[in-house]
């Protein structure tokens, strides 16, 4: 079976559980080799995983184990402001204000595309457990709430923009009151894309 773009249902996301570019094409390729993810092939079509806001008392959520990588490379710039730029666009549109990018949040979403990727994971969990609030604290970034939203083979920052803002759950994320993002993509060896958007509130 074939895999496809995916969103995974959407999942509140507590302590328990979190819940045409042929140039690009190219780069894709150059960066599946670079790294050095495992290949993924996802079974189920076109879905989306998303977590809604939550708030959680950060204090609460314990020590955890290193993520799988302590400096997982960033994704390029481009892509990250095209999908910030795209969310704001949104938010613009409906009179909010834009969100701001935040190194800690991107560094969070790319550790968790990295992860995603390397694992066959397409999940709100890390491969150690970790949840949101966890992977968020792990980075050092004090906040007040935080979300999530994840997604699975769109070629581009349109694809998966267009998906998320499709689905309600994800949509009510990019739309929500929280002021900082971080973007994260990485690649499967098989060139397939993982996304991840991280969204905050700083304490």
């Amino acid at each position: 079976m074939t895999s496809s773009p995916g969103i995974d249902p959407l999942q509140l996301c507590d302590d328990s559980k979190c819940g045409r570019w042929e140039r690009e094409i190219d780069m894709r390729k150059r960066l599946a080799g670079f790294l050095g993810a495992l290949a993924v092939i996802l079974m189920l079509p076109n879905l989306v995983h998303g977590a809604n806001p939550i708030t959680v008392n950060s204090a609460a959520t314990g020590p955890m184990a290193q993520a799988v990588r302590l400096h997982p490379p960033a994704p390029p710039v481009t892509v990250s402001s095209t999908v910030i730029g795209l969310v704001n666009a949104e938010r613009a549109a409906r009179g909010l204000p834009p969100m701001v990018a935040d190194a800690k949040l991107e560094l969070a979403a790319q550790r968790h595309s990295e992860d995603q990727a390397l694992h066959q994971l397409m999940s709100h969990l890390g491969s150690d457990g970790s949840t949101l609030a966890q992977r968020v604290d792990r980075v050092g970034f004090s906040w007040r709430s935080v979300a999530e939203n994840v997604a699975y083979g769109y070629a581009t920052p349109t694809d998966v923009m267009t998906a998320w803002m499709l689905s309600a759950g994800h949509r009510a994320n990019i739309l929500s009151a929280n002021t900082r993002i971080g973007i994260g993509l990485a690649y499967g060896a098989n060139g397939q894309a993982y996304w991840t958007q991280v969204f905050a509130t700083p304490a």
